[in-house]
């Protein structure tokens, strides 16, 4: 028996090695305040950044200009303090890191907080400060059923007049948890829909009329959907939508999927993600669905990643819905990824075509593969090519949050070495300008995905010949992945170098 190594090359956003991403956007304070806000209840507080010698760049510096308790934190410490928006998913657990250091020995406290009535908080942790500058590390959990728009605060109402705190390097990365939708499959009533906080919110506007209500008599999923009906039509779709609130985090990109259904095969559901006014930014993907009265699930990869710190809706526009008609949706879900990308090759370095890695994930010609993986969950593949035995019969990547190369090890017998071939080609490569598609052998149709090395989905077309040709001459030299899928339900990934 020898031993099958995976050579792996990890990609998250646009970063070489897997790695969670901070949530927040301005932990370091170097430019300015950005996302923080200050809030003072009784008495007054002054927060800004400034240059200090015990920080790097800068920091953020608390100042109490109101205060008489004695230091230690107390039950209405939330009366005076700074918080920073973000979204979290069900029964996350964080990892939060920090410096800080104070005027004079003091408690400081944090937590993750909703924003809404009752004003529910988890992870509520005390530290102690001096003088001195510290470096916090702590794991949170975090556990909540309601969705919406949260926060992490930082509390000092309980602080003494002139008392003073800096701040700086806050980074909080999610180590485990679930989907930003937290109250996506409605099996927990959403709390009011004309409100946007507790997490979904409804948009009637000038003069267009819906009803939305949780339907328990014909529901997509479970024992509850969301219902859309008495739409009133509109070709301004925007008019009547239902929407969830969130804070993307930067440098992150999202898997939306979902289930719909209508009361008739003539509606279109409407579907974004894109950041709030006033100073909206272009959407981080629109995408149009053909409804029918049978429920389907729709999934969407592959979006931009986020750029700017912002509220973000994610948007489901009805109204392109006819009058009287009714939509459902149901099991939302949005939630972060990456993609594992790797060669597999036996021990004498031959790369090894066929290999299946996940489902419908298969090497290459040359033992190239990528494969797209919820973060934060665990996955097993069982690799299978005719004529290998795999020892053990299956590899692991656990919680995708370290380098699980050395999961990816098995062993193969060598002894009968047939390779099972799709007929899907891809040539030239390397190649300059033009890339030429074979769909192989019955198959006239077929979709053409295109990645860059980062794992951004940079090109998208239908194929509609047994033979295809394809201009990349606008693309950079560098690797990209090519996804292939045919007519025949034949899948091909194959690592295509330009030149």
């Amino acid at each position: 028996m020898k031993k099958l190594t995976f050579t792996l090359l990890f990609v998250l956003g646009a970063s070489f090695g897997l790695m969670a991403q901070n949530i927040i956007a301005n932990g370091n304070f170097d430019t300015d305040n950005t996302g923080w806000a200050a809030f003072a209840n009784e008495g007054t507080q002054v927060y800004d950044n400034v240059t200090d010698g015990d920080f790097t760049g800068n920091c953020m510096h608390v100042k109490v200009t109101e205060g008489s308790a004695d230091r230690t934190v107390i039950g209405d410490a939330w009366k005076k303090g700074v918080r920073y928006n973000v979204s979290f998913p069900k029964d996350a657990h964080y990892n939060v890191k920090f410096k800080a250091k104070a005027s004079t020995a003091l408690q400081l406290q944090f937590m993750f907080q909703q924003n809404f009535d009752p004003w529910a908080s988890w992870g509520g942790t005390n530290v102690d400060l001096t003088t001195s500058v510290q470096s916090f590390d702590l794991n949170i959990e975090v556990s909540h059923e309601v969705g919406g728009i949260w926060s992490f605060v930082f509390y000092f109402g309980h602080l003494q007049t002139d008392d003073e705190i800096w701040i700086d390097d806050v980074e909080i990365t999610q180590i485990a948890g679930g989907t930003n939708i937290v109250a996506g499959d409605f099996e927990t009533d959403v709390l009011n829909f004309e409100n946007h906080v507790p997490g979904w919110g409804l948009v009637n506007a000038d003069g267009a009329d819906a009803i939305v209500t949780i339907d328990t008599e014909n529901p997509i999923s479970g024992a509850k959907s969301m219902m859309v009906e008495s739409v009133q039509s509109s070709v301004d779709g925007w008019r009547i939508h239902v929407k969830w609130w969130c804070y993307p985090t930067i440098g992150q990109r999202y898997w939306l999927r979902f289930k719909a259904k209508a009361s008739s095969n003539v509606s279109q559901l409407v579907v974004e993600l894109v950041d709030d006014w006033p100073d909206r930014q272009a959407a981080l993907f629109y995408n149009t669905y053909d409804l029918t009265t049978e429920a389907q699930e729709f999934n969407f990869i592959g979006p931009p990643v986020v750029t700017e710190y912002d509220k973000y809706n994610l948007n489901f526009w009805t109204a392109m819905v006819p009058n009287g008609e009714k939509v459902w949706f149901d099991d939302v879900e949005l939630f972060p990824f990456y993609y594992v990308t790797g060669l597999i090759s036996n021990a004498m370095d031959e790369p090894m075509p066929g290999v299946t890695v996940a489902d419908g994930v298969v090497t290459d010609d040359d033992g190239f593969y990528a494969v797209i993986v919820p973060q934060y969950e665990d996955i097993t593949v069982t690799p299978t090519l005719e004529g290998y035995v795999f020892d053990p019969p299956s590899f692991s990547v656990t919680n995708a949050m370290t380098d699980n190369s050395s999961d990816f090890i098995g062993s193969e017998n060598v002894s009968v070495a047939k390779m099972e071939k799709t007929g899907i080609k891809v040539y030239p490569n390397p190649v300059d300008d033009i890339i030429n598609v074979s769909l192989g052998e019955n198959a006239q149709t077929g979709m053409l995905t295109l990645y860059d090395i980062s794992g951004r989905n940079i090109l998208h077309r239908e194929l509609t010949n047994s033979m295809n040709t394809i201009d990349i001459s606008s693309l950079k030299s560098g690797v990209y992945f090519v996804n292939i899928t045919n007519d025949q339900k034949q899948n091909k990934i194959v690592r295509l170098v330009k030149d």
